[in-house]
């Protein structure tokens, strides 16, 4: 640049100087007079640079504005004066009428220079005068839209702190309160950072406290902003009992913390989890790996949903011990005085008069009680609103349990169903009935049903219609699970009923004198029934739409088992004809042998067929059980060793000649062996 070429001319013309060789001084002369004209660009250099950048002037890394603009203006007049001091001390061309002139520029621009720096210098210096406002504000103040609290820290406090140091630095008076400000710099950043950390704090501890206990936590947070007020009103950055102020926030904030923390343990541990584990509750009991009976399934469900029951009674118990602790827990720290006192004042009358309004006591006495009545009005107030709150309080977490026996509910409909619908869909299809039950399948079926002869039809049993009835019944058990949980405040009534119930239990040696006692007991004072969530678990609409589809669930699977049955009707033949019958007409029409051949082939291929029927057939969530169903019915020879056909064609091979060659030839012809054919024609003898 300019400034740095004169600069360095000069310097080395300096050395040239220091040589005192009078062959040099002429040239010295000249050079000096060469330099001065840079200069004097440099000087207007200057001048165009100030003019620029007067108003934003580039500022130099961590400086404050003030000091910054100090600085800058600065370095400009050192740009401008160090040349020109070495032409007044090592040159006399000051005084020529060139030198003149330059010296007057310089004169107008450090001027210039000089006076910014005064000006700003002065500006701060009066504005420091202002400081001691600053540091007399509160330390808190108030969000004007949400009432949170905020800290009333003026960022300039630590600029001043900052421009302050920076002026000691230049060598530039500084005033007593911006030295005093230094000497404060940490304690209010250490201060600023406390008063962050305790409103941080403060506000996480609300976030953390749930909606249901706002309300009642009430008296804790009054307390808790009833110290953070000093900080609005009375104490300031320069008072001298901040760190008591501090202690006192952080004692009643560790207060609430804990109230907080064992409030919310109370609840997560004794409520949520418990609630938790009805909602996850299975109240039905269906078989995973093999399907069972119809009466064996509602025998053990009547006896698991009354477990159940029992079960989800004594949680419904524990959860309404818990609130109760809770609502304990919020009487110590809510602010009631003397409040039993008070109301039995207030609710209990003495001859037509309340004791605390005394009617006819004297008026010096009345004047006398008028501020405790104040007072004891102010309690009942409290009182009045703490029981409100209780009972909110309660009724949401008594509306928190409905919740959880309607997911129980759900869950165990849900699961009915899908193993109804589910089963119906993975064997729907005529390939599916005949289907025998596979491992692999994700749901079995869980209801058993066989296959019985019903002449002249082939029926289920049981039907379909008895298995919707205990689907029904199935779901009618599903909700009688709510039935049997209680509502809230009735456990004087439980109590009550269970003496009744051990002390209207006959004796083994008295019976009838105990049944006497007992009806006499009924007579005389029935027990009150409890309340209980049946009828907002039933009418829940969720749960109706699934009681509906459940209701009609069977007509899914009606049109498959019509056609899985109506497969048998083609064997109709065996229990619709007589056999006897069958074996004289076929021996009346003098069969043929070849004829012989054929009927046996006709009833061998007609029993290999009834042989290869599957055991089970599944039909969406019923097995159809065929195996054995049969040999009950001794009137049908089908399920013999051989069928009716058998007979009649044996019979038929009686009557060919009794030769051995015709004998051999009927037992060539129809591989069978000479002992069975002696056994079957003595067979058909007692059949003729």
């Amino acid at each position: 640049m300019l400034a740095d070429f004169v600069l360095h001319a000069l310097q080395l013309l300096q050395r040239f100087q220091k040589l005192n060789m009078p062959c040099l001084q002429q040239e010295i002369a000249h050079t000096v007079g060469l330099i001065l004209q840079h200069y004097v660009a440099e000087l207007e250099a200057t001048k165009k640079l100030y003019q620029t950048q007067k108003d934003d002037p580039p500022l130099a890394r961590n400086m404050p504005p003030v000091s910054g603009k100090i600085l800058w203006v600065r370095q400009l007049f050192r740009r401008i004066s160090e040349p020109i001091n070495y032409f007044f001390k090592n040159s006399d061309i000051l005084t020529s009428p060139e030198g003149k002139a330059v010296v007057r520029s310089f004169n107008k621009i450090s001027y210039v220079l000089v006076e910014f720096e005064v000006l700003y210098h002065s500006a701060w210096v009066k504005e420091i005068s202002q400081l001691q406002y600053a540091l007399q504000a509160s330390l808190l103040v108030r969000h004007p839209e949400t009432a949170k609290f905020l800290v009333n820290f003026d960022p300039k406090m630590l600029e001043i702190v900052r421009e302050t140091k920076c002026m000691i630095k230049m060598g530039l008076e500084v005033p007593e309160q911006a030295k005093r400000m230094v000497k404060m710099e940490n304690n209010l950043k250490a201060n600023k950072l406390i008063l962050e950390n305790l409103l941080q704090c403060y506000e996480d501890l609300c976030q953390e406290t749930p909606i249901v206990f706002v309300n009642l936590m009430a008296p804790k947070m009054r307390k808790v902003e009833s110290v953070l007020r000093q900080g609005l009103t009375i104490l300031t950055w320069s008072s001298l009992t901040l760190d008591s102020f501090f202690q006192e926030v952080d004692e009643v904030m560790n207060m609430f913390k804990q109230l907080l923390k064992k409030v919310n343990d109370l609840c997560e541990v004794q409520i949520d989890l418990i609630l938790k584990e009805v909602s996850n509750t299975l109240l039905i009991v269906l078989p995973e790996d093999r399907p069972v009976k119809v009466e064996d399934m509602l025998t053990r469900n009547e006896t698991h949903t009354k477990e159940c029951a029992e079960i989800l009674n004594h949680k419904s118990m524990h959860i309404e011990d818990a609130v109760q602790e809770l609502i304990s827990v919020f009487e110590t720290i809510y602010e009631v005085k003397n409040s039993k006192r008070t109301l039995k004042k207030v609710s209990l009358p003495v001859a037509g008069k309340h004791v605390a309004f005394g009617g006819n006591e004297d008026e010096e006495e009345t004047d006398e009680s008028l501020p405790i009545l104040s007072e004891e009005s102010e309690d009942n107030e409290k009182e009045d609103e703490f029981k409100k709150e209780c009972k909110e309080m309660v009724a949401y977490f008594s509306h928190q349990l409905l919740d959880s026996l309607l997911k129980t509910t759900r869950l165990s409909l849900d699961t009915l169903k899908k193993r109804i619908f589910v089963s119906n869909t993975s064997s729907f299809g005529r390939s599916g009935f005949f289907s025998q039950a596979s491992k692999s399948e994700e749901v079995v079926c869980f209801l058993k049903a066989e296959v019985h002869l019903a002449i002249p039809n082939v029926v289920m049993v049981p039907s379909l219609d008895d298995i919707q009835q205990a689907i029904n019944r199935m779901i009618q058990l599903i909700l009688e699970v709510s039935r049997g949980v209680a509502q809230w405040g009735q456990q004087h009534l439980m109590l009550s009923s269970i003496a009744h119930k051990i002390s209207s239990t006959p004796s083994g040696i008295g019976g009838k004198a105990g049944k006497k006692e007992e009806k006499a007991a009924e007579e005389s004072g029935p027990v009150r029934k409890l309340r209980n969530f049946y009828p907002g678990v039933a009418e829940h609409k969720d749960v109706s739409k699934l009681v509906v589809l459940l209701s009609s669930s069977v007509n899914s699977v009606r049109k498959a088992t019509s056609e899985a049955l109506q497969d048998f009707q083609k064997y109709k033949v065996l229990w619709t004809e007589d056999r006897d019958a069958k074996v004289q007409e076929f021996l009346a029409s003098n069969p043929s042998l070849t004829e012989i051949r054929a009927e046996i082939l006709h009833y061998a291929t007609f029993e290999q067929e009834i042989e290869d029927l599957k055991p089970t057939i599944l039909v969406g969530p019923i097995e159809l059980q065929t195996g054995g169903s049969y040999n009950t019915h001794q009137d049908i020879g089908m399920w013999q060793s051989f069928t009716s056909g058998n007979w009649v064609v044996i019979a038929a091979m009686k009557l060919a000649p009794c030769l051995p060659s015709s004998y051999c030839h009927i037992i060539s012809q129809f591989g069978m062996g000479k002992t069975m054919v002696t056994e079957a024609i003595q067979e058909v003898y007692l059949v003729i």
